[in-house]
């Protein structure tokens, strides 16, 4: 197997709306009225919150609906985290 390794730098603007180009191509269609994501307060449940609510700009009527995941070993910053992610990302948060 040959390893190839990239020699300019990756570019994190286009990643990003690739990303959320992809997401809203798949909400539109398979005809999605409302995402659901579970949000811990950790790194990975708060970017994909970041790039849904990114994604909503272009899917009017489209909401995210954002649920506490809690768990016995998350820590109270975490928790509190998952609270302000919620409220600021989610159209709705439980």
């Amino acid at each position: 197997m040959v390893e190839t390794y990239r020699t300019e730098p990756l570019n994190y603007e286009n990643v990003f709306k690739n990303i959320v180009n992809g997401i809203v191509k798949y909400i539109s269609d398979n005809g999605i009225k409302t995402m659901v994501l579970g949000v811990s307060g950790g790194i990975d449940s708060t970017v994909v919150a970041g790039l849904c609510k990114e994604a909503l700009k272009q899917l009017p009527g489209v909401t995210l609906a954002g649920f506490s995941l809690p768990c016995s070993t998350n820590q109270a910053d975490e928790v509190s985290a998952a609270s302000l992610v919620g409220k600021e990302f989610c159209t709705t948060f439980n």
